[in-house]
């Protein structure tokens, strides 16, 4: 997804506060296949961000899962991480910011409109 079109879904989806559980399935730079869970700080259509404490490169693709309250089945999407960040101090942790890479505009809509029914907002 270019820059361009990350910034229209910015800008057109709603970022909902939601504390879910985010798995995300990697493969580090010597080949070993990593799969780690964090909580989210917030979600939208269009992506992720997530407090973690591994420093991927923006660019990374990796498989993002998580499970939405009132859902049967968890959600999984190819994302890449747009950007990260260290959340201040010594902490040794990051602000990952991850878009969803393979969703139909149609889909996007969808997600978004049954993330505002499961976190508030409107429709």
């Amino acid at each position: 997804m270019d820059e361009d079109t990350r910034e229209q879904n910015r800008r057109r989806f709603r970022r909902l506060d939601a504390d879910v559980k985010v798995e995300i399935a990697y493969t580090e730079p010597e080949g070993t296949d990593r799969l780690v869970a964090y909580q989210s700080a917030n979600l939208s259509a269009s992506g992720v961000l997530i407090e973690v404490d591994i420093e991927l490169p923006v660019g990374t693709l990796l498989i993002a899962r998580f499970m939405l309250p009132d859902r049967e089945r968890p959600i999984s999407f190819l994302t890449e991480v747009v950007r990260v960040e260290p959340t201040g101090g010594d902490s040794g942790f990051f602000k990952m910011g991850m878009n969803f890479t393979n969703v139909t505009p149609e889909g996007l809509k969808d997600l978004d409109e049954i993330l505002a029914r499961t976190f508030g907002g409107e429709g």
